[in-house]
């Protein structure tokens, strides 16, 4: 009951005062870890997936890209033409996207971030956490809901490290002993 007390108020403090926060979750337990999030706390659900899809089919559109061709691009080695021309599509669909994050009163519970791995861009995190706290910020605060296995220590999204610079900017959700 202590730690989930302590990580509770760990959490009203993230809140009340925003942070960036990688809250580590089981994948058995990331439906039940959000809904009790969002029960609990005042926060601003956004898929990143489903924002990103969205922001890199209208940017298609606008520079006359099929969509056909999009997703055989992203199918291609990366090391490829094809993959090199998508990601010059995801630079230009990024700014979109992430404006959709942005939530001045709030903290954002962001969800299913894995295309920010997929396209190696996990650095929109840090900068993401980095516009915290800034006087005239557009984000009060991040939490990175992230299903993950007991198999890394640090918080690891597609076997790569998201930018966390100390303890303090992530923590494992036990739905056992947290939230309840």
């Amino acid at each position: 009951m202590q730690v989930a007390r302590e990580f509770e108020g760990r959490l009203q403090h993230s809140h009340q005062h925003g942070s960036f926060l990688v809250l580590m979750v089981p994948l058995k337990h990331a439906r039940a870890a959000e809904a009790l999030l969002l029960k609990r706390f005042d926060l601003a659900r956004r898929d990143f997936d489903g924002i990103f899809i969205t922001s890199l089919r209208h940017t298609a559109d606008e520079v006359g890209a099929a969509w056909d061709t999009v997703l055989r691009a992203d199918g291609a080695p990366a090391a490829g033409r094809d993959w090199a021309r998508l990601q010059q599509l995801v630079e230009k669909a990024l700014p979109p996207a992430l404006d959709r994050l942005m939530v001045p009163d709030q903290t954002v519970l962001l969800t299913h971030p894995g295309l920010l791995a997929r396209y190696d861009r996990l650095d929109v995190l840090a900068g993401l956490g980095a516009e915290i706290g800034r006087t005239g910020s557009r984000l009060h605060g991040l939490w990175v809901l992230l299903p993950c296995d007991e198999q890394n220590v640090l918080p690891t999204l597609l076997r790569r490290p998201l930018p966390v610079t100390s303890g303090a900017q992530w923590a494992r959700i036990v739905l056992r002993t947290a939230l309840m």
